[in-house]
């Protein structure tokens, strides 16, 4: 017990004084059970709970954090923390993003981010993938903020060769599917990461990678991979990287192995042609033209759980029914 102060109690109807502890309390957010450190305030007369604002601030980032920490989301801190390390402000790591503008201002606030975004901001806290995005998106922002975040940046860069850096979840996917016993050329590989992110998510309810697709003739196309395979042109692929997967995303990777890697490029870009996700967001250009329009997860998402629902697809080894179904159907 300690902390006695006056404050007025709707019940008691007068100042009282009141009694301050700390104890744990369990509450339900969004479906979600968690167990926070609540400071908890009693009229020493009724016992009944008084209300102090301050107080009740630091309840609500308690069990917020809390509730971050359960979901494994970015905490308020962490974001802080990125900010400082590249000298970025709010706005401008939102608009390099490509998100709302007070976006970030409001994760900061207390506001809870998506899983998407909250695992988008923990990749830019390895160097390489920040200047990736700075170096794409730097038409976004003004000059000086570039250069500004540039400065610091590159303080991390010289200390640390790009080997050095964890490999991103895409990346390790793409030395995994290409460890296996299939030739993957270019062009399919990237139909392989597309079906990985899609029934991953159907299936684990989470995204695969962070990465978005575009939308281009031949395809949806991750961009970070595609400069540095493109050398292979049409043939198969030839590369020894290791790679770093828990055993649950090696198992999906292996179902859509099956399922898809049998076929080549050209079939797997006829597979993504007819379905939903490639099709939104080419609408408007002729068969031709060339794109860079997102192909969203969240239409992805959507896709193959109605894929998952409607194929009865209820573990990885049933995948390859969808696939037969489509070649059925397109060739």
């Amino acid at each position: 017990m300690k902390d006695l102060n006056k404050i007025y109690c709707e019940f008691c109807e007068e100042d009282i004084t009141y009694t301050t502890i700390n104890e744990n309390e369990t509450i339900n957010i969004n479906g979600v059970e968690i167990t926070f450190n609540k400071i908890k305030n009693n009229c020493i007369q009724c016992n009944n709970e008084v209300y102090i604002e301050n107080d009740n601030i630091i309840n609500v980032k308690n069990a917020n954090m809390e509730y971050r920490k359960k979901l494994g989301l970015i905490q308020v801190n962490e974001i802080e923390e990125l900010l400082s390390k590249y000298n970025i402000g709010k706005t401008i790591l939102a608009s390099l993003l490509g998100w709302g503008e007070i976006t970030i201002v409001r994760y900061i606030e207390g506001s809870t981010p998506s899983k998407e975004y909250s695992d988008t901001l923990k990749s830019l806290d390895c160097p390489t993938t920040m200047n990736s995005l700075l170096e794409k998106n730097k038409g976004k922002i003004t000059e000086i903020a570039y250069k500004k975040c540039k400065k610091y940046l590159d303080r991390y860069l010289d200390e640390i060769s790009y080997d050095k850096c964890e490999d991103t979840v895409l990346e390790n996917v793409v030395n995994y599917f290409l460890s296996k016993d299939y030739e993957i050329t270019p062009l399919s590989l990237q139909k392989l990461l597309y079906y990985a992110q899609g029934f991953y998510y159907a299936l684990r309810d989470s995204y695969l990678f962070t990465e978005d697709c575009e939308a281009w003739v031949h395809g949806p196309v991750y961009t970070e991979i595609y400069p540095k395979f493109k050398p292979f042109g049409y043939e198969p692929i030839k590369s020894e990287s290791s790679y770093n997967l828990s055993e649950e995303k090696i198992s999906l990777l292996d179902g859509v192995l099956r399922a898809f890697g049998c076929y080549n490029g050209k079939i797997l870009e006829k597979f993504t042609h007819s379905e939903t996700p490639w099709n939104i967001a080419r609408v408007g250009k002729k068969d031709y033209e060339p794109s860079n329009e997102i192909i969203s997860k969240d239409s992805i998402a959507k896709y193959f759980i109605n894929v998952v629902q409607k194929y009865n697809i209820s573990n990885v080894y049933d995948i390859e029914g969808y696939s037969s179904t489509l070649k059925n159907k397109i060739l």
